[in-house]
C-alpha cells in the first residue's frame, strides 16, 4: 500500500501521510453533489462521448489536489484512489482515459482543461503541447516553467494574475515577454541562458529573485530592484557588492558557492534575517558582527566562520552545519540549550 501513497510533503512520515490520505479519502467518499458546488463545471464522457449527468462537478480545492499528486507520477496511487472512494469509482473511470503518460511526462490539452480554477501550476520538465489550454487557466499565479520547452511567450501574455514564475533552464520563454506580462512579485532565472537585463528591470516590484548561476544578469539590472527582500546568489559570479549593497531591503540572501560578494556588500544589509553562507570564504567572523538581526545561518561546508562569528548572533534561531567542523561541540551544545536549532551531520 505504502507505493500507493504519493509525497504530500517531504517532510511528513510515513505514517502521517496515511494518516492525510485516510482523512482525504474520507472526504471524497462522503461528499455528496450538494456539498461540492458549482466552481468548477467538470462534466466527463463515457466511451461513447455522452455526458455523465450524474457526477457532480468537483470544487476548486479537490482538482487541485488531484492534478497535483497526478503530477508527481503516481498514477498508481489515482487507480487505488478509484477503488477505495465512492465518489472517484464514480469520476475517476472517466478521467483517466484523459490521463497523461507517465514517462516521458507528457501533458495533454484535454487533461489540463479540467482544471481552469488552477492558481498554482508545476510543469517542470513537461514535454507535452498544453499551450492552448494553459492559456484559459486566467487565474494562475504561480507557474514553474523549470527545463520546459514547450510552453511559449504567447501563453504567458494571456495570464493576466501571474505573479510567480520559475524559469530553471528553461529553453523557450524570451527577453519579450518579461517586457509585457505584469509585474511579477517572484521570478526564478536560476541558470537561464535567455532572459537578459532589458527584460528584467521592467519588474522594479519583485520581492524574491533567483540568479543562482546565472550569467546573463548584471549589477546594472540588479541594483534597480531595490524592494527585493529575497535574493540568491549561489554559484553567481557577474554580481558584485556594487548593487548588493544597494538591495537595503533584503532580508535573505544566499552565498553558497559565491566568490565575487564580499563583505562590503553586506554593510548596508542590516535587515538580514537570514543568510546562506555555504561553501564561502569571503566572509568573516567580523563580517557577522555586523548583522545582530540573523536568526537564520547556514555554515554548512564553511572553514572560515568560527565560534566567534555565531556568538555575536544573539538571535540566532537555526544553523545548519553540515559537514563543518570548525564551529566545536561546545557552542552547538551552548546553542541548542539555549533552544536554538543546530542541523548537523556529525
Amino acid at each position: 500500500m505504502k507505493k500507493f501513497i504519493p509525497k504530500i510533503n517531504t517532510l511528513m512520515t510515513y505514517k502521517t501521510q496515511f494518516i492525510a490520505i485516510t482523512i482525504f479519502l474520507s472526504f471524497c467518499s462522503a461528499v455528496k453533489a450538494s456539498d461540492l458546488g458549482d466552481d468548477i463545471n467538470i462534466k466527463p464522457t463515457n466511451c461513447n462521448n455522452q455526458q455523465i449527468s450524474l457526477i457532480p462537478p468537483l470544487p476548486n480545492e479537490i482538482s487541485e489536489v488531484i492534478f497535483r499528486e497526478h503530477m508527481k507520477d503516481n498514477a498508481p496511487y489515482i487507480h487505488q484512489l478509484r477503488t477505495v472512494s465512492t465518489y472517484w469509482s464514480l469520476y475517476l473511470p472517466q478521467f483517466i482515459p484523459s490521463l497523461p503518460t507517465i514517462r516521458p511526462r507528457i501533458l495533454t490539452d484535454e487533461f489540463l482543461s479540467l482544471f481552469t480554477n488552477l492558481t498554482s501550476l508545476d510543469l517542470t520538465q513537461q514535454k507535452g503541447n498544453i499551450n492552448n489550454s494553459l492559456s484559459e487557466l486566467t487565474k494562475i499565479t504561480e507557474l514553474n516553467l523549470s527545463l520546459n520547452s514547450t510552453v511559449t511567450d504567447d501563453v504567458l501574455m494571456t495570464l493576466p494574475k501571474l505573479s510567480s514564475l520559475n524559469l530553471w533552464r528553461n529553453s523557450t520563454v524570451t527577453n519579450d515577454v518579461l517586457t509585457i506580462i505584469p509585474k511579477l512579485n517572484s521570478l526564478t532565472l536560476k541558470e537561464n541562458i535567455r532572459i537578459n537585463g532589458d527584460g528584467l528591470v521592467q519588474h522594479t516590484t519583485l520581492t524574491s529573485l533567483n540568479l543562482c548561476a546565472n550569467k546573463r544578469i548584471q549589477n546594472k539590472h540588479l541594483e534597480v530592484l531595490t524592494d527585493l527582500t529575497d535574493l540568491n546568489l549561489d554559484e553567481n559570479s557577474c554580481i558584485d557588492h556594487s548593487s548588493v549593497s544597494k538591495l537595503t531591503n533584503l532580508t535573505k540572501l544566499s552565498l553558497d558557492k559565491n566568490s565575487s560578494i564580499s563583505w562590503r556588500a553586506l554593510i548596508n544589509l542590516t535587515k538580514l534575517t537570514s543568510l546562506n553562507l555555504s561553501q564561502n570564504s569571503m566572509i568573516k567572523d567580523e563580517h557577522l558582527r555586523l548583522h545582530t538581526n540573523l536568526t537564520y545561518l547556514n555554515l554548512s561546508l564553511n572553514c572560515y566562520i568560527t565560534d566567534n562569528g555565531v556568538r555575536a548572533l544573539p538571535r540566532l534561531t537555526t544553523l545548519i552545519l553540515h559537514w563543518n567542523n570548525n564551529i566545536t561541540d561546545n557552542l552547538i551544545d551552548e546553542l541548542v540549550e539555549n533552544g536554538v536549532q543546530v542541523r548537523s551531520n556529525r
